[in-house]
C-alpha cells in the first residue's frame, strides 16, 4: 500500500520503494508512529526485510545478509545471558523524554530495554506518553535512560530536587545513550546490532565484563559504513 507521497512520486515516472522497519500489516504501514501489538516481532521481521529490501535495490544482497548475520549474533549473545531472567529478577528502567515524557509499550524504545533485561516501569502506557512526577516517583525506577539528544534532561533530572529520591538518581544510574543505541520510536540496524548490547551491559555490567563496547562499535562502523568509531561508550 503506497502513501500520498509515495504515490506523486511514482505518477512522475520515478520507481518508489516503501520502507518502513516495521512489520504489521498494511493498515499500520502508512502510519507514521504506530503503537503496535507486537512491536518486539514487528521491528524484528520489519529489519530483516528492510535490510533485504535494500539490499535488492543496491544489489548488494550478501552485504545485507552479512548486516544482518552481525547484529543478530549479537542480540543472540544478549539473550543467552540475560533472555531468561523473571519479571522480578529484571531491572527497572525508565526512558526519559523532555517535559515529562516517556515511551511505553508498542514502540521500540521499550522493546530495546526488554531485550537488554530491563522492565519498562511505564509498560502499563501505550506509545508516547507524558506522565507525571508522582507516576515516577510510584514506580521508583533503577536506572534511567536518555537519548543523546537529550542530554539536557539527565542533566535536569540529576540536578532536580523532586528527582532525589528515586533510585537511578541516588545509584548514580542516570545514563545517556551512545548515539548508535537510537531509543527511538523504530529502530536502525545499529540499535539492534549494538544499542541493545550498551544498554545490556549498562543494566547487568558483571555478566558482560568481557564486552568492550567501543571495540564493538568500531568493528560495526568499520565494516559497515567504511569509517571508524569516534564516539562515546
Amino acid at each position: 500500500m503506497m502513501n500520498k507521497t509515495g504515490k506523486q512520486i511514482e505518477a512522475a515516472g520515478l520507481p518508489v520503494a516503501g520502507l518502513s522497519f516495521y512489520k504489521a500489516g498494511y493498515e499500520k504501514t502508512s502510519v507514521l508512529n504506530p503503537a503496535l501489538k507486537d512491536p518486539n516481532k514487528s521491528y524484528t521481521e520489519g529489519m530483516k526485510e528492510g535490510v533485504r529490501l535494500l539490499g535488492d535495490i543496491f544489489g548488494q544482497k550478501d552485504r545485507a545478509e552479512k548486516l544482518l548475520s552481525h547484529i543478530f549474533k549479537n542480540r543472540k549473545l544478549i539473550e543467552d545471558r540475560v533472555g531468561n531472567l523473571t519479571k522480578n529478577q529484571r531491572i527497572t528502567t525508565y526512558m526519559a523524554y523532555p517535559k515529562m515524557f516517556t515511551m511505553g509499550t508498542g514502540k521500540y524504545a521499550s522493546v530495546i530495554m526488554e531485550r537488554a533485561g530491563g522492565l519498562n516501569v511505564a509498560m502499563g502506557l501505550s506509545g508516547y506518553k507524558q506522565v507525571s512526577m508522582e507516576d515516577v516517583l510510584r514506580w521508583d525506577p533503577q536506572v534511567i535512560f536518555t537519548q543523546d539528544r537529550y542530554k539536557f534532561v539527565a542533566d535536569e533530572i540529576k540536578g532536580s530536587t523532586a528527582w532525589k529520591s528515586i533510585r537511578a538518581v541516588v545509584d548514580k544510574k542516570v545514563f545517556i545513550t551512545p548515539e548508535y543505541v537510537k531509543p527511538w520510536g523504530h529502530p536502525c540496524p545499529e540499535s539492534i546490532g549494538l544499542g541493545e548490547l550498551w544498554m545490556a551491559k549498562k543494566l547487568y555490567p558483571d555478566k558482560f565484563m568481557d564486552i568492550d563496547m567501543q571495540a564493538y562499535a568500531d568493528d560495526f562502523y568499520r565494516t559497515f559504513y567504511g569509517i571508524p568509531y569516534t564516539g562515546n561508550n
